[in-house]
């Protein structure tokens, strides 16, 4: 397992990365506004589903990262996608909230009835790579494609 050191991300950042049958592209951002909302939706077109990681121990920003998530699912170009929430990045912290602190704090159940789409939220931790591919399995499954299914307790 490689260890990857993350850093604050300032400005804009794309990421291309393949997981087995899952094309990925990810983005990070330190700001939503207009401009980068604009950048998104030129990806959003060949998309199938989002997938949103939170960091859980970031009590303060649950709910900018609520009104980013809802930004981006008011967007028709995602209508219908499936939502794969990585709720708990840095799982292993003391400080990290759980699967339902996080599922209240982004109102998830709210949100993602009022869109009519599937969603599956899973605690991970990118440090140890451990559960990640639960929810990814999870995804595959929604997307039909191969592998079993990682993570229904919180799907809709």
């Amino acid at each position: 397992k490689e260890i990857v050191t993350t850093r604050p991300v300032i400005g804009f950042e794309v990421y291309s990365l393949k997981l087995n049958d899952l094309e990925l592209i990810s983005f990070s951002n330190g700001h939503l506004d207009g401009v980068l909302m604009n950048l998104y939706r030129a990806f959003f077109k060949p998309t199938s589903a989002l997938v949103w990681m939170v960091d859980s121990t970031d009590k303060k920003n649950f709910k900018e990262s609520r009104e980013r998530l809802e930004k981006f699912l008011s967007c028709s170009e995602l209508d219908g996608h499936p939502l794969l929430v990585l709720a708990n990045n840095k799982q292993d912290s003391d400080e990290a909230s759980s699967v339902n602190e996080v599922t209240e704090a982004l109102h998830l159940a709210e949100i993602v009835v009022s869109t009519g789409r599937n969603w599956c939220i899973k605690d991970c931790s990118t440090k140890n790579m451990t559960k990640i591919d639960e929810g990814f399995n999870w995804l595959r499954k929604e997307l039909k494609l191969t592998g079993d299914n990682g993570g229904e307790e919180n799907k809709r």
